[in-house]
């Protein structure tokens, strides 16, 4: 099975970078390949929705989502490892995200698993509700099996998720989760 993990900030030390690293740690423990992308690492364009690049074409934004756009296409999964960023993906992530308006027919012609983890410093479990509701529809969009989401509320420092004292780490969904990292 090949998976791609889509990170949306750039911090090396951080907590969703915590959570990006465990993921991919347990998915290559299992000898399957796990590329990761770091979209706050790289120079990706605002979409413009370009007539010229339409639902099955390239990209005529010359930037770093021609590396990632084909790797969507082929393959099986697809985790997104975010902030919330003002009850939403990092800014960096949501334009990866909105190239796939370029590849549109190829991710949705081939049935794909996703898992969403997210993590932000607040203690209010309906500040995540928006975001939540933004994966869903997407995930349904593509027509993608959720197979888990991960949420956690109360990272406020670089070390919350590494302490089991500090990050509460509330799991919203964890049906298949674990089968995912096997």
């Amino acid at each position: 099975m090949k998976r791609v993990v889509l990170t949306g900030r750039s911090c090396r030390n951080g907590n969703l970078n915590f959570f990006a690293d465990r993921f991919v740690l347990g998915i290559k423990e299992n000898v399957h390949e796990a590329p990761r992308f770091d979209c706050a690492s790289h120079k990706v364009s605002g979409c413009i929705t370009s007539s010229h690049c339409g639902i099955n074409g390239y990209s005529v934004l010359k930037d770093d989502s021609n590396i990632i756009r084909l790797r969507f296409v082929e393959v099986d999964m697809v985790a997104f490892v975010t902030p919330m960023c003002y009850s939403g993906f990092s800014s960096q992530q949501k334009n990866v995200i909105d190239h796939f308006y370029v590849i549109n027919s190829g991710i949705k012609e081939t049935p794909k698993k996703t898992t969403f983890m997210v993590a932000y410093a607040d203690t209010e479990e309906k500040e995540a509700q928006a975001m939540l509701q933004h994966n869903k529809i997407l995930t349904d969009y593509l027509d993608w099996q959720d197979i888990g989401t991960v949420v956690d509320s109360s990272v406020w420092t670089a070390d919350s998720l590494k302490i089991p004292d500090m990050g509460k780490g509330i799991l919203v969904r964890e049906e298949n989760l674990i089968q995912v990292l096997k």
